[in-house]
């Protein structure tokens, strides 16, 4: 039997001898105890470590979120203040949401959509007609897990790097598969120089080498460019 241990004694049977097995017997059970409980609480102190580095990497997100949120309620409130009243109130939404998910690393695909749903209401004050977006999303897919906020960083990206007007809308479209999810746009770059810190790539990679997935991939060919995130 695997795990058990066996202790062999012939007859005759010596009082002092049998009084050494039982010995070495109860010191290798209490060994073997005290290691099964240290390996479990080594176990329980890296699923701890590796929890507070994801909740580290969320916290990335946020900050960023809120400047590019900030600086477009700023550009709002010289324009049109009604407008930036009702922004003011989806962002309130948007962030009420995120609350509720800063103990998560995970969610739903379902969850995951309600989010970028909200998130691409706020866009729509500032942008208007000029977001489109598709999906393809079978009903079978919205129980898939995918980390927290994964999709409205994607979307963000193509938002704030890419040219958009009424005349030429920003298509996005979401697809998803068995292995996971694309978000793809025209690749239409904006002419000035924007510096880009990568920060919510970076982020995803390293949330996906935490769960020991397979890595997100991000690249643009033949004028579209795509983000697939793989399902956990």
């Amino acid at each position: 039997n695997k795990g058990q241990i066996y202790f062999f004694v012939q007859k005759p049977f010596e009082h002092e001898e049998m009084k050494a097995i039982l010995s070495r017997a109860i010191s290798e059970y209490d060994l073997r105890e005290a290691n099964e409980g240290l390996e479990l609480r080594n176990e329980r102190i890296e699923k701890e470590k590796v929890r507070a580095v994801l909740h580290n990497l969320q916290n990335q997100v946020n900050p960023h979120f809120l400047f590019n949120s900030l600086n477009m309620l700023h550009a709002l409130i010289g324009k049109d203040q009604d407008k930036a009243r009702e922004y003011v109130l989806q962002l309130s939404e948007f962030l009420r949401i995120s609350l509720e998910h800063k103990d998560m690393d995970t969610t739903t695909l379902e969850q995951e959509m309600e989010t970028v749903y909200n998130y691409l209401f706020i866009q729509n004050i500032r942008f208007g007609d000029a977001i489109r977006t598709n999906k393809k999303i079978d009903d079978i897919y919205l129980t898939k897990k995918l980390p927290v906020m994964s999709l409205q960083i994607c979307i963000e990206n193509a938002i704030k790097h890419n040219i958009m007007s009424k005349d030429e809308p920003l298509g996005i479209s979401l697809t998803a598969t068995d292995s996971g999810i694309t978000i793809s746009n025209p690749f239409r770059p904006r002419s000035e120089d924007l510096t880009s810190s990568g920060v919510g790539q970076e982020n995803l990679k390293s949330r996906y080498r935490l769960f020991g997935s397979e890595l997100p991939i991000f690249d643009s060919r033949e004028g579209i460019y795509r983000s697939w995130l793989p399902f956990l």
